[in-house]
């Protein structure tokens, strides 16, 4: 599987199109597409911003050749990504992180 192929899986994975995957990662919908048709690499900024909206390690983004998982290396399925986001998102559409205080 190449970048752009992992990425569309993990944008797929989160149930995004690539309209809502750029709202959510602050993108253009040009970048997302340029990934995922192998026109751009993944970013390191890219793959770290896909981390802080999914909980997806960005290291599996960056490196074909390993699973995709989680920070705290389970895979990253759509229900560890469901898991993800009750625990560090407050409810809604927006990935807007709980205040833990």
């Amino acid at each position: 599987m190449t970048k752009g192929q992992r990425f569309q899986y993990w944008r797929h994975t989160c149930g995004w199109t690539q309209a809502q995957a750029a709202k959510h990662l602050g993108y253009s919908i040009d970048t997302i597409s340029d990934v995922e048709c192998f026109r751009l690499d993944i970013s390191p900024r890219l793959a770290r911003a896909a981390t802080a909206v999914s909980g997806v390690a960005y290291q599996s983004l960056e490196n074909p050749l390993v699973d995709l998982v989680t920070t705290d290396g389970r895979p990253f399925t759509s229900e560890t990504f469901a898991d993800w986001r009750l625990k560090h998102c407050v409810a809604g559409d927006e990935l807007k992180p709980k205040d833990h205080s």
